[in-house]
């Protein structure tokens, strides 16, 4: 019986170090918008703690122009901020190839992402609300 009970102790404990787990990377991966002729949207997202950064690519209202920001650029992160809650966190963007910066809401719904812009300044290379979905097999 006492051996039972350990038992039942250390598989209470991994359980609670794995949903531990969950929820610090529950923002990271890479996340991708359904694609139309005039949309993409990308984020490419890591989660330490409560802390989210990433990088960004879009193209956006078929303008032809690209905003792309790549961890091979060699800059620091285009999207930085922190979780509020374990659905929810508050970043800060900063555009590249465009002039401007903003921040946005993301709230993760099982594997889709939605991201909400709340207050920007200059261009508007990225969108102001777009849904995205988890890509499977992604090595975050």
């Amino acid at each position: 019986m006492k051996r039972l009970v350990l038992f039942a102790a250390a598989c209470i404990l991994q359980s609670c170090a794995t949903s531990s787990e969950i929820k610090k990377t529950a923002f990271g991966g890479l996340w991708i918008a359904p694609e139309s002729e005039a949309n993409s949207f990308e984020l490419d997202l890591t989660q330490t703690g409560t802390q989210v950064q990433g990088y960004h690519a879009a193209l956006v209202n078929g303008s032809g122009q690209i905003e792309v920001a790549l961890p091979s650029d060699g800059d620091p992160p285009s999207i930085s901020g922190a979780t509020t809650d374990a659905s929810t966190a508050k970043v800060h963007f900063k555009l590249r190839r465009g002039k401007g910066a903003g921040e946005a809401l993301l709230v993760r719904k099982w594997d889709k992402l939605i991201w909400t812009i709340t207050q920007s300044e200059g261009e508007p290379l990225l969108p102001q609300t777009c849904i995205l979905k988890r890509q499977a097999n992604t090595p975050h």
